[in-house]
């Protein structure tokens, strides 16, 4: 086959049944990276992708011309954006006309490596590319190198390598095309191993051979940290930046495969949501467990006005959380809103000698009639009190004391179930059981994995008014401004080292417990009643409305 331009060969691809060409912002961003003319077109959609202005991308544009323009490409896309897709073009394209076999040594294999954050995103691209060979007709061999998926094609020294996110997988090949695929979900905390930075440190070098190494990050957008938004925003708007294309977008400015509409339905209208995973923007909350607003919307200055008829209460408990308070408890107690009318309660007049408690009737209005309390549309979730016993108290009364003190304000409380994770679940299901008699009994959930479907589930109560915290607890408000959402490849972690934030996760906990008793995966002895009408399907929280 002679040697065709990135898009042509994208034509081609597209004369195969099933298979459609680049969308327009594509086919410009392809064009200006790879060095081909532009149109007018191709100039107005750069101009929105790159935030460069027409006459800058013109002049570039015509200094050069036939060959690539620039080494890095960084994209900052929303999902269903074709980002795998483009990624596996530009891996097959560069491993047959990149002009990088040249620089090969007799005997050498290089590899245009394309790194996912996962097996499943790995496993994505390597099913494009392998649909593109076959369209393009030329043939290749597949194997695999432990995790490495590679594709080798025949007569050449460049393969395909198709992995996730480790540092070590690259070691020892000649890199000359190197794609990170949804990298701003790579770890970026120097205290974890196999984050965005000591991937590119490993790769780098293996990729100095080659005069003309291309580096491509692709990814929907996430926080404010790590090379993928740093390298995005040096681009973007940079008239004179000729290393990096920066460009970014919403979904369906890329693609044809998602509308505005059905974005904001999958998002189920949360803004962080809608932002980072289809508008092509960065969340301004992405280290917070819970959007700041959203958290001191659960801790009310003063009594929430909507009446709710509340059901039986239970205990929460955490244990063997690390960095402070290593055993936290939780009582709370899920309300349905109450159909009946009620009135605001009056306050005793100043220096009467009544407590504010007493009730003296319903406050009234200008016009002297009783003021009616808004009433309650959705079902809600109140934690009422919490506490906590720190390492040294635990060590003085002994997990078996522990568990009477818990069984005590449990039964003080009026609790009958107190619920906990798996963390010595069955252990401590026997240790409570000797409490049967106070009329409360302990059931565990497992939360394998599902410690971040569960923050996703306790955002949903607080936008929705679902979850409260009364009488606001300071220490547990204060916990909740700081606790932090840590990205650990494509895993999602919560909490900081070597700080107190037990109290939180008991919300963690609850969310996760109510989770797997929505998905009727738990223990059928967890009986909470009440719960708010939620759904866990396909990786994400649904409200039924």
């Amino acid at each position: 086959m002679s040697r065709p331009t990135i898009l042509e060969a994208a034509r081609r691809i597209s004369e195969r049944p099933g298979f459609e060409p680049p969308t327009p912002r594509w086919h410009a961003t392809l064009a200006y990276m790879y060095g081909l003319p532009l149109s007018d077109a191709d100039v107005t959609e750069l101009a929105a992708a790159t935030k460069r202005t027409p006459e800058a991308i013109i002049e570039h544009a015509r200094q050069t011309i036939g060959r690539r323009r620039f080494r890095q490409l960084w994209c900052r896309i929303g999902r269903r954006g074709r980002k795998s897709a483009t990624a596996a073009l530009i891996a097959v394209y560069e491993a047959n006309w990149g002009d990088h076999e040249a620089h090969v040594l007799p005997g050498e294999q290089a590899l245009c490596a394309v790194i996912s954050k996962d097996l499943a995103g790995a496993s994505v691209v390597t099913k494009f590319a392998r649909l593109y060979l076959d369209a393009l007709g030329i043939r290749y061999s597949t194997t695999r190198i432990g995790a490495v998926q590679l594709i080798e094609i025949e007569g050449s020294q460049i393969a395909i390598a198709t992995l996730a996110s480790t540092s070590e997988a690259p070691r020892g090949f000649a890199i000359c095309c190197l794609i990170l695929d949804e990298i701003a979900h790579f770890a970026t905390g120097d205290e974890y191993t196999d984050t965005d930075r000591s991937l590119l440190t490993a790769a780098e070098p293996a990729m100095a051979q080659f005069p003309d190494a291309l580096v491509v990050g692709i990814s929907t957008g996430l926080g404010r940290d790590g090379i993928h938004y740093e390298r995005v925003e040096r681009g973007l708007g940079n008239d004179d930046e000729r290393e990096i294309l920066a460009v970014t977008g919403a979904s369906w400015e890329w693609s044809s495969d998602i509308t505005p509409e059905r974005a904001f339905e999958i998002a189920g209208g949360d803004a962080d949501t809608l932002c980072t995973e289809f508008e092509g923007g960065v969340s301004e909350n992405e280290s917070l467990w819970m959007p700041q607003p959203d958290w001191l919307a659960c801790n009310p200055t003063e009594a929430p006005a909507a009446a709710y008829l509340w059901n039986q209460p239970f205990m929460l408990v955490d244990f063997a959380e690390g960095g402070g308070d290593d055993l936290a408890w939780g009582i709370g107690v899920f309300g349905d809103p109450d159909p009946r009318t009620h009135y605001k309660r009056a306050l005793p007049p100043p220096n009467s000698g009544l407590h504010s408690g007493i009730d003296i009737g319903p406050a009234v209005d200008a016009q002297g009639l009783p003021i009616i309390l808004p009433r309650a549309t959705r079902p809600a979730f109140r934690l009422f009190r919490v506490g906590g016993f720190e390492a040294s108290e635990i060590r003085a009364l002994g997990m078996g004391g522990c568990v009477a003190e818990l069984a005590r304000i449990a039964a003080q409380e009026g609790c009958r179930q107190i619920i906990g994770d798996d963390r010595g679940g069955p252990y401590l299901e026997s240790m409570f059981s000797v409490h049967a008699a106070s009329g409360v009994r302990f059931s565990y959930v497992m939360l394998t994995n599902l410690k971040h479907e569960g923050v996703l589930l306790m955002r949903r109560w607080a936008r929705d008014g679902q979850l409260q915290i009364w009488p606001p607890s300071p220490k547990l408000r204060q916990q909740g401004l700081r606790y932090q959402r840590i990205v650990r490849g494509a895993r999602y972690t919560y909490g900081r080292p070597n700080v107190k934030d037990d109290y939180v996760s008991l919300l963690v906990t609850l969310g996760v417990s109510l989770i797997r008793r929505a998905t009727e995966q738990a223990s059928d002895q967890i009986t909470v009643t009440g719960a708010p009408l939620e759904k866990y399907r396909g990786g994400r929280v649904e409200t039924p409305r």
